[in-house]
Formats: C-alpha cells, structure tokens, sequence
C-alpha cells in the first residue's frame, strides 16, 4: 500500500490502530511507559481507616469534570502511622497524575499539591523532569487514547484497565517548549471555566437563599402573622399574605395519557408530547421529545397546553419537578406522569412554579407522597396544597427578581459551554500538531 506524501514540515506515523497520521516533523509517536519515572499502584486491599487524618482518595474523586482532585468527595481517612508504612508505592506528590483503572476507566486528574494517598483501583504516574506532565495529562484527556481505553477495556462485572496495556497506549509528543506552551494555552482555559463554574454555584447559592426568603418573607415588611403549615408546626408570613388551599387559584389540575401503543405511535416531528424527562426545574427541554400526531392530540384535548401553565412531575424519581410554559410556547400536550396546573389571574403561574420548586414547596411534595398509599401524587392532594400568597403585584415582583437571577445563571452556563467547546477544539488541533504554537 503506497502512503501519500506528508505535506511540508510533516512526517506520517502509524498509529496503534494500522491508520497512518501526519505529525510535525519533530514530534515523537510513543508509549505512555517511557513518560514514566514511577508507577505508585497501591491496589489489592483497602487500608485500616481512621476517623480522621490523611485522605484517602478513591475513583469518585477522580472524575474528568475536573482538573484537580475533589477532596469534597472524600469520605474515607487513614491515620499518620498507616500513612508512613502501610503503601508499598509511596503516595502521590503534586504534579503526579492519577488514573482510574475499574468502574469508570480512563479518568484522569492531575495532583495540585502533595495532599493524601490512593485507594485500589487508582494509579498515579510521575512524569519524568524532561516532559512537561500538564501537557500529559491533557494528551491523555484525548480522543486519541479514549478509543486505544476502549479497545483493551475488560468487561465484567465492573469495567477495569490493565496497567501493562495502560503503559502501552501512544500518544503524540512535541519537543519541552512547545509541550509547556500547549499546557499553558489548556490551563488558562481550564481556569477561565472553573472561575465561570465557581460563579454559577455562587449564583445558584444566592438564589437558594433568595427564594426561602423571599417565598415566605416577602419584599420589605415588617409586620408578621403566624399560621397553621404543614409539618406540625406554625410559620410566619407577612399580615397581608393569605394561606389558602391551591385549588382555590386554579382553574385547571389534572394530567394526560399515554397514547394507546406508547411508544410506537411518537413521531419524529409533530406535536410535542410533553412526559417527566422534559419536565426540568429551569424549562422544558426538548432532549428526548416524543411527538404525537394531530389525530392524537385532538382526541386529548383535555390535557391541550397553553402559555403559563405550570408543569408538575407527578410520579417515578422525578417527582416533584416543576417548571411552567413560556408565552408562544405553541401547541403541546401532556402524558399521565406531567400535571397541567393552570392558575387564575390571582396567582401568577411563576410566583407558583418557584414556590413548588423551592425548599418549602419539595417538602409538601414529599411530606405528602410519602403518606400516600401508592407512589405518586394525586390531583386531590395538589389540590389541598397550601400556599402562602402575597398580593399579585409582590408576586410579580418575586417572579422577576429569581427570574433575573435565573438569566444570569443561564448566560454563565453559556460561557462556560462555549469555553468548553474552544477547549475541545484547541485540544484536537494543538495535541495532534494541526496548529503550531511558537515556544
């Protein structure tokens, strides 16, 4: 077989798989096993564990979500002596990557500091001094050696990596400069999308806050009245706030059906069929949607959606997720697991959704399943809901301050999206040599 000729300041190397690849010139095709000064594998048993001291760091604190450890995930210490004389391999130091080899194989962090030891079924590699270990790390974070993990994986009761096939993967290696510059140009995107990240939890704390004020608070008062809730015990609501059973704002609680052949009567395109997956606490999504013809929906007219109506998951694992319809959200109907409630002009549809995805509202939800006699809520019991409500203008109030947090909320996740997809592209461009960066 004849191999085309590689374009100028590019050689072709055979890759693992038989296919040839153009690389730069003074880059290297090699094994993961002659980047490697040492091996610290400490599998085979667990270690005597301690209420406290040093952590241990098993694979849940391993994930490719992020670049570091998360100590946050630990659960499990061991003590001083242990630490010094129990681990045949020594423990990780900063730098050192660590690699999980059963369960979920092939995730990767790198170590910020010297902070812990290994449990079995982790490895980490330190990097020999003349190869940057940040530009490894994000080598072995690749496409590339994604397939070569799934080529050699075991199946079995849990999926698990050998080391030997492990050491043997390839991966595409520039010269020292040009790998430190790679790893600087990944860091600092890696950087940018944990500081976005950190501001997306910080803002989603702050609206957790937020709602159990201002759904039982109120905006600006002072004077209070206690009433009658749930759980055996009496709360404050501001004086001009009523409590009243949810069936007294509704117009509408009920849910659909399943159409007669389930599944084998969805379409591609058609009507929306809305069911519990789509149901989400920030919006409908259409990842999964069913369709259903207009034949169908007709014949559930009942259950035909309009813009502001509130959507309640109303049975399985979901239960209790909430969210409402947007304004020209268009035609739609529901399955039997989505209750419609649709509110009158007293209650505003997003001062309810909030309420019933808030700290107080999952309570009720779930204070109430659980004395149910089958799993599940019926539409009595949503009738019976209580609801603290302020007038219709604080309401409306209420609705747009979390609404406008909300909006911040989704511009960060968009960011950080966006960044992640910069992220994948360099990654495929940089690590492969298609983009050239000057040391």
């Amino acid at each position: 077989m004849q191999v085309a000729t590689p374009k100028k300041g590019y050689k072709r190397v055979k890759t693992s798989f038989g296919k040839y690849e153009e690389i730069p010139e003074e880059w290297e095709f090699v094994t993961i096993k002659v980047l490697i000064e040492k091996i610290i594998d400490n599998r085979g048993k667990t270690p005597p564990l301690s209420n406290e001291g040093r952590e241990l760091i098993e694979i849940n604190s391993v994930t490719n979500e992020s670049m570091h450890p998360d100590y946050s995930k630990v659960k499990k210490y061991v003590d001083e002596n242990t630490f010094n004389t129990w681990f045949r391999d020594g423990h990780p130091e900063s730098n050192d990557i660590l690699v999980s080899t059963v369960g979920s194989v092939g995730q990767y962090v790198i170590m910020k500091e010297s902070r812990g030891c290994i449990a079995q079924n982790l490895i980490a590699l330190r990097i020999r001094e003349s190869t940057n270990p940040f530009f490894i790390y994000y080598a072995l974070n690749t496409n590339h050696v994604s397939v070569q993990t799934q080529s050699v994986v075991m199946n079995g009761l849990q999926p698990s990596l050998k080391v030997p096939h492990f050491l043997g993967f390839h991966i595409y290696l520039p010269p020292l400069p040009e790998q430190q510059k790679i790893a600087s140009i990944l860091s600092n995107v890696d950087d940018t999308i944990q500081k976005t990240d950190k501001i997306i939890k910080q803002t989603q704390r702050l609206k957790k806050g937020m709602m159990q004020k201002l759904l039982t608070r109120g905006i600006g008062h002072t004077k209070f009245k206690k009433v009658k809730w749930y759980f055996g015990k009496e709360v404050e609501i501001p004086e001009e706030w009523e409590l009243n059973i949810l069936a007294e704002y509704t117009t509408k609680i009920g849910s659909g059906i399943t159409p007669r052949g389930g599944s084998n009567v969805y379409k591609q395109s058609g009507i929306p069929l809305i069911r519990s997956q789509n149901v989400q606490f920030d919006g409908i999504t259409f990842k999964d949607i069913a369709y259903i013809t207009q034949e169908i929906h007709d014949k559930m007219s009942r259950t035909k959606l309009q813009d502001f109506d509130v959507l309640l998951n109303i049975t399985g694992a979901s239960l209790g997720r909430c969210t409402f319809l947007p304004e020209n959200f268009g035609e739609g109907n529901v399955s039997q697991h989505v209750c419609i409630i649709r509110t009158k002009n007293n209650l505003n549809h997003e001062f309810l959704s909030r309420f019933l995805s808030s700290y107080y509202g999952q309570k009720v939800i779930f204070t109430m399943q659980n004395g149910a006699t089958k799993e599940g809520l019926n539409f009595e019991q949503i009738k019976s809901f209580k609801i603290p409500l302020p007038p219709l203008s604080e309401q409306q109030q209420i609705a747009s301050i979390l609404s406008n947090v909300d909006t911040q909320i989704q511009k960060e996740k968009l960011h950080k999206s966006n960044l992640e997809q910069l992220k994948k592209g360099l990654m495929q461009k940089l690590l492969t040599g298609q983009i050239r960066v000057k040391a």
